[in-house]
């Protein structure tokens, strides 16, 4: 079945000059089971922290805002992969009684395997919806048709943080410059089955 909707990419790009912090002595920091019904703590031994609060508007009612990123190195006793990256940051939508989620497509339709990642790089590191959290932006989707199911995004007037975490068996000590990449589906009229649309922002960093 063919999700209802149209394809549109949108590359919002914006060159960030960031704060780059590192933290020596171990402590943890949180994933998730079940889109944060469960939290766990992983132990990391180094963190970097990259500071953007840059914000991508997919439409002038659906917004994104970036706040940081996290770059850390976990013993390898402690996890199946050596680094782990955190993107944290709000969604926003703003409309009137329309549907806001995370989402990528395929040849299928709509899905939540690889809406984000970090592209132009040769860094490995792969978006981990398992252990990420956002209830609403980051919901199952049932079927095909997901953006009709009310349960199934963020609704009209409402705003949700976000926690999205991607992973990497290498052990990852330098990144450089990447593209930071993230998909969303919106659907301006849900209830009187409105055509959706899939729009793609994009953030230009230098992980120094």
């Amino acid at each position: 079945m063919k999700t209802k909707g149209k394809l549109a990419l949108l590359f919002v790009a914006s060159f960030v000059g960031l704060i780059n912090t590192s933290v020596a002595s171990a402590s943890y920091f949180n994933t998730y089971k079940n889109n944060g019904t469960k939290t766990i703590h992983k132990i990391y031994s180094s963190k970097k922290k990259y500071i953007l609060n840059k914000t991508l508007t997919m439409d002038t009612k659906y917004k994104l805002k970036i706040r940081n990123i996290y770059i850390y190195q976990v013993p390898k006793n402690r996890s199946n992969y050596k680094t782990w990256m955190k993107v944290t940051g709000m969604a926003y939508n703003n409309s009137k009684q329309g549907s806001f989620r995370f989402g990528a497509v395929n040849n299928i339709g709509l899905t939540n395997n690889s809406l984000a990642g970090l592209a132009d790089t040769a860094t490995p590191l792969y978006f981990s919806f398992s252990t990420s959290k956002s209830p609403k932006m980051l919901s199952t989707i049932v079927g095909k048709a997901a953006n009709t199911n009310t349960s199934h995004y963020l609704g009209a007037n409402h705003s949700e943080n976000f926690e999205l975490l991607f992973h990497s068996k290498s052990s990852v000590k330098k990144i450089g410059k990447a593209n930071f990449f993230i998909g969303t589906f919106f659907n301006n009229t849900p209830s009187q089955g409105g055509i959706g649309e899939f729009r793609r922002g994009q953030i230009a960093i230098n992980f120094k």
